[in-house]
């Protein structure tokens, strides 16, 4: 399956105003053609794979262009208008494409304040960030020529902007998973941990950010059984008022595959955790959400237990997660029923019980 057209279409539904004040759960007619966008970037393909909403309600959605048919990408940004049309304003006729040698990927995206754009991924096989202006055109003033490379044989998966403009990166490699700080240019912050990168004991997945700038990281153990959250003070040393020594485990009955896919803070400083849980044997992949009170314990007013595997039927892998304002999950997933692809869209209570107010209480299957 091409998880990542998925996971862009489930995150614009979760990210986009309309389709999230729909209490039905039913499409946005007014967005593309009969709520649903859909584009073709260059004849070999495209895999989407983040999506962010600007401030003035364009959408952004990065991920990579095959541009040879030996598999060579480079990064590339769309920007729609809150119709989902292409923004001619932006790049070329709503598309720029970062050429940085063989192997582009965007992973996540951010707009700044002054309306610069942040990218994180690969570029040259090596995990970097790329700065662009409001235009599409690359910031030359952002490390070379707009590029920063910044983890060998590496990729960045999540990024945060600090509100000194300092840039905090998550990434990973052969060897494991680091926390970069960045300074505003692009160049590495020397005045963290020296040389402005920090080696962490989880496989780390994604990051969010605190509004007093402590970090929070969720991922899973090196052999997957677990999920892992990891919460730093803002320079990167373990907050020990949360977890044990600023470290949460998630355990899963039986022997699972786990991985983290999306990560957000509810409005009294609770975790939600969202990834995929595994079976081998029957071979079942099913969604599951966690949440973890703002110390690092299993919150046991969400389903019980903190924790909850859902089960939509088919293989179904988790997409994204977003918050409504009243602490409601916005939940979306791609599966395979056996005779056919799709994804879906549920909301969850605060409880962790589907809400029945939402598409009838049954996820809403976009095919």
């Amino acid at each position: 399956m091409r998880r990542g057209l998925a996971a862009l279409a489930g995150l614009l539904l979760a990210l986009c105003p309309a389709a999230a004040r729909a209490a039905t759960g039913d499409l946005d007619p007014s967005f593309g053609s009969g709520g649903k966008a859909s584009f073709t970037v260059g004849q070999l393909g495209s895999f989407p794979n983040a999506v962010a909403l600007q401030s003035d309600g364009d959408i952004l959605l990065g991920g990579q262009r095959l541009f040879s048919n030996q598999g060579s990408t480079n990064m590339t940004v769309l920007r729609l208008q809150p119709d989902g049309a292409l923004d001619p304003s932006f790049g070329t006729s709503g598309r720029k494409d970062v050429f940085a040698g063989n192997e582009g990927r965007v992973f996540a995206l951010l707009e700044q304040p002054d309306g610069r754009i942040l990218l994180a991924g690969s570029a040259a096989g090596n995990g970097a960030l790329v700065r662009l202006d409001s235009d599409g055109s690359l910031d030359t003033s952002f490390g070379s020529g707009g590029v920063s490379q910044l983890l060998q044989g590496g990729e960045l998966l999540s990024v945060q902007l600090l509100p000194n403009g300092r840039i905090l990166a998550l990434g990973r490699d052969a060897a494991g998973s680091f926390l970069l700080r960045v300074n505003a240019d692009g160049s590495p912050d020397p005045s963290f941990f020296g040389t402005g990168m920090e080696s962490l004991s989880l496989s780390a997945d994604t990051m969010v950010l605190r509004p007093d700038d402590r970090i929070v990281i969720a991922g899973h153990t090196p052999d997957s059984r677990e999920v892992v959250v990891t919460q730093l003070e803002s320079d990167g040393t373990p907050d020990p008022s949360f977890g044990t020594n600023g470290t949460a485990t998630v355990s899963f009955f039986g022997t699972p595959d786990v991985s983290v896919i999306g990560a957000a803070l509810t409005g009294d400083g609770s975790i939600v955790v969202a990834g995929d849980f595994f079976t081998p044997g029957p071979n079942t992949t099913n969604p599951f959400v966690a949440r973890l009170t703002s110390s690092g314990h299993l919150d046991t007013s969400f389903a019980t237990t903190g924790e909850h595997v859902y089960d939509f039927g088919g293989l179904t892998d988790t997409a994204g997660i977003a918050l409504e304002p009243d602490g409601r999950i916005l939940f979306d997933a791609s599966g395979d029923d056996g005779n056919s692809e799709f994804f879906l869209v549920t909301r969850l209570n605060t409880d962790g019980s589907v809400d029945p107010s939402f598409h009838g209480g049954q996820p809403d299957e976009i095919g």
